[in-house]
């Protein structure tokens, strides 16, 4: 329905006042979109579209100012954990073009298992949020600038350069959504050495790798993650947990035998329902 002027008023002049509030009302909330935008600590997009990754950053309680390496993967895709297991590629960060940034120590949620032709891997799919504990020059704006090469794979594996940046403003960060986000992946990160955690037994023999551990509660649907030297592969394991004590068995692969795996040190991350924790250990003679 078209309206029709009032007989002898000018609705052109009528309309200025009117119109020119609209514009400056559009004009106020898109300034204030570009300013929160401009706020908001996040950087661009950059990757793949099937395995998209930015930097978020917020203040986490506890920890202080930190950053995150957000990824976004689309279905079928995964990337991987900082030991990708019989293939894959790690994340890898290089922060050295930044300015105003000390330390900048990566975090690790506990991965994902991925069992595809054979092969054992471990990493994240869909969304996944890698925190990275900062150290900020007081009283700067710290810029970020990171170089991050990592792999993501579906059918076909896909090796990604990504360049990211984001200018930090001087002064303690806000507790936004990041932070809530950040913190949230670093509390599915294993605890490091924990007190209530030994190491019973380690031992190599007839091509398989044993350990027990003591924990300080009973863990149920345990499950253990090796990493070792690069050239030996750990299956998965067989792992059984009876009151107190876990014990845990797996396959060794790779191009050396399990002898010489005598005196190595190995990082171990058992796990079990609501529980993950890390721990080295030598491995010693059986």
């Amino acid at each position: 329905m078209r309206l029709a002027p009032a007989p002898g008023r000018d609705y052109r002049t009528d309309m200025r006042p009117t119109a020119f509030a609209l514009v400056l009302f559009i004009a106020t909330v898109a300034g204030n979109g570009t300013a929160h935008a401009q706020q908001d600590p996040v950087s661009a997009w950059a990757g793949i579209p099937e395995a998209e990754v930015r930097l978020i950053a917020g203040h986490v309680p506890g920890e202080g100012d930190m950053l995150g390496l957000h990824f976004v993967l689309a279905d079928e895709w995964k990337t991987y954990w900082r030991s990708p297991g019989d293939a894959g590629l790690p994340p890898v960060p290089d922060w050295t073009a930044s300015s105003g940034l000390g330390r900048a120590d990566l975090a690790w949620p506990l991965p994902e298992r991925f069992d595809l032709y054979g092969l054992t891997t471990y990493g994240y799919h869909g969304e996944a949020v890698l925190p990275v504990r900062i150290e900020r020059a007081p009283g700067e704006t710290t810029r970020i600038r990171l170089t991050l090469s990592y792999a993501a794979c579906a059918e076909v594996c896909v090796p990604i350069e990504a360049e990211l940046a984001l200018d930090l403003p001087a002064g303690p960060l806000p507790e936004n959504r990041h932070g809530a986000a950040i913190a949230s992946a670093l509390a599915r990160a294993p605890e490091q050495s924990p007190s209530g955690l030994t190491v019973e037994t380690l031992s190599a023999e007839g091509g398989e790798l044993e350990a027990s551990f003591r924990t300080a509660r009973p863990l149920s649907e345990p499950d253990l993650i090796v990493e070792g030297p690069r050239d030996l592969y750990f299956h998965n394991p067989r792992c059984e947990a009876v009151d107190l004590v876990t014990r845990c068995r797996m396959a060794i692969g790779g191009a050396r035998d399990d002898i010489a795996l005598e005196g190595k040190r190995l990082i171990l991350t058992l796990s079990g329902r609501d529980y993950a924790a890390e721990i080295p250990a030598v491995v010693g003679k059986r």
